[in-house]
């Protein structure tokens, strides 16, 4: 009887032991870099994902056309828009699928239906734009588009300039080359007041609503973004050289530095693809 009663006592006593622990510590996950494409762009900026992730379509600034590469290795599979399009710093895919691009030194939004490595051009958005760098679909059909050379932002509907915000300037309305303009996942949009240092926020009916500035955030020359699916906001930030990446409730929460003048950048699940434009490649990242 003594011995069961001394076998239960270490029983008891092991578990308050284990209830005393404290809890296991887990690794937060970290960036890591998976492989780097050749460099054979030139000065790419914005990026997009074909729906199925498997091509990367790259806005191929100097070789004046949208290079496709492999999501996964990097390879380049093809381009197009060899002729048509000049400069183009920004792509994204609108609500009917076909693939948007800042075409930034025609003045316009070119628009292009893809078959995988081929793209064919169908039409355009155009006026109110000068040296636009910057182009997002709304889920409603509107296109959003930035004019550098106004200081503007622009919207379209059924293909008609529809509103003008903005102007050229460093105060709260205005815009100093403005570049990227995204929806966030809770429908704000986002708007890179590039050469002011900020990134302004919008609530659907495009009031102003925040501001991260330079003074919080460091910023110099922010200029692409993108989110994934956790919340985080991933911002190419120039020529701080680096890419910073914010929480949901936009404090920084992790920075990727001693980059060369990134610019563009896509989330799909755990990885994340960042254009070194100064590099001439794209590189890609997964969460471990």
């Amino acid at each position: 009887m003594l011995g069961r009663i001394v076998f239960l006592s270490a029983i008891v006593v092991f578990a308050l032991g284990a209830a005393a622990l404290p809890p296991r510590h887990v690794a937060a996950e970290q960036p890591v870099l998976l492989r780097a494409s050749k460099p054979v762009l030139a000065r790419p900026h914005d990026l997009a994902l074909s729906q199925d992730g498997a091509l990367l379509y790259v806005a191929d600034q100097n070789n004046h056309v949208i290079t496709v590469l492999d999501a996964a290795t990097l390879a380049v599979k093809g381009a197009f828009g060899k002729g048509e399009l000049s400069r183009p710093h920004d792509v994204t895919w609108d609500k009917a699928g076909r693939l948007l691009v800042a075409d930034t030194g025609n003045n316009r939004i070119a628009i292009y239906d893809v078959t995988g490595v081929t793209g064919r051009l169908v039409g355009e958005h155009k006026g109110g734009l000068s040296s636009t760098e910057g182009v997002e679909a709304g889920t409603d059909g509107r296109v959003y588009a930035t004019s550098v050379g106004d200081g503007t932002l622009v919207v379209y509907e059924t293909g008609k300039l529809v509103r003008t915000i903005g102007s050229q300037g460093s105060g709260r309305d205005q815009f100093a080359s403005p570049h990227d303009v995204a929806f966030a996942p809770d429908q704000t949009l986002w708007v890179a007041d590039s050469a002011n240092d900020r990134v302004k926020i919008f609530d659907r009916s495009l009031k102003l609503i925040r501001i991260l500035d330079k003074k919080t955030y460091g910023f110099n020359g922010v200029r692409y973004f993108a989110f994934d699916r956790t919340g985080r906001a991933y911002l190419a930030d120039k020529y701080a050289n680096r890419l910073v990446i914010l929480d949901k409730s936009l404090k920084i929460a992790r920075v990727i530095p001693k980059l060369n003048n990134p610019e563009g950048v896509v989330t799909r699940g755990k990885r994340f693809w960042v254009a070194e434009t100064y590099a001439d490649r794209v590189l890609l990242y997964e969460w471990k």
